[in-house]
């Protein structure tokens, strides 16, 4: 069950920082954010990773990087099924991503899984959490197995929840350069209508030490 007056205090305070979705930076494309955050001898966990669609991005350009993915699809080949799998594995990470994961489970069971998170993170590891952007029309429901919507002030309030220190929120959005100067004429409308062309807001976060 979550308690939702402390949701509600996490909310307010997610909004002090940034009072709306607008308020979020726009970063253009997923690899190359996820590139900011890594060091040649990083050790990274790829939840949900599907495809695999960073595989050889990582193998050229972090070859040292310690790269271990984690889906409950069996086809993937993944090194993980579940987080129980990568806690039993007694290897830590310093840097989890997980691109459009949360969105998939029922609101009860986010806390459960951000704490099973936090159990294979070294202490000042970073989060990458994205789910898709609900102020873009019809992005949430492009998948029927979204099961929890959630707007940027109700994904950093339950990362606060789970113990993580929220550092910095993002939207993902790659225009061309034809949609660039379309959308520079659009985006007062937008902004007043409440209607964003971002496809996914982004959390990043931090791992307290003791």
């Amino acid at each position: 069950m979550i308690p939702w007056s402390e949701l509600a205090r996490a909310r307010e305070e997610v909004r002090r920082r940034w009072p709306s979705v607008f308020h979020l930076p726009v970063v253009p494309r997923r690899f190359p954010f996820l590139a900011s955050f890594l060091r040649e001898d990083s050790r990274l966990l790829e939840v949900g990773a599907a495809e695999r669609p960073f595989d050889d991005r990582l193998k050229r350009d972090f070859p040292g990087v310690v790269h271990r993915t984690l889906d409950i699809d069996p086809a993937g080949g993944h090194d993980f099924r579940s987080l129980e799998e990568a806690a039993a594995s007694k290897q830590a990470f310093d840097l989890i991503v997980a691109w459009e994961v949360i969105e998939h489970l029922p609101l009860e069971a986010i806390p459960g899984w951000l704490a099973g998170l936090r159990k294979v993170a070294v202490p000042g590891g970073k989060l990458i959490l994205s789910t898709p952007n609900v102020f873009r029309p019809g992005q949430y429901h492009l998948d029927c197995t979204h099961r929890t919507p959630l707007a940027w002030q109700e994904l950093g309030a339950l990362v606060l929840m789970a113990g993580f220190e929220l550092e910095s929120m993002h939207r993902t959005r790659h225009r061309s350069a034809a949609e660039s100067v379309l959308g520079l004429a659009l985006d007062p409308l937008r902004r007043a209508l409440g209607v964003d062309d971002a496809r996914s807001v982004v959390a990043v976060a931090r791992v307290p030490h003791p």
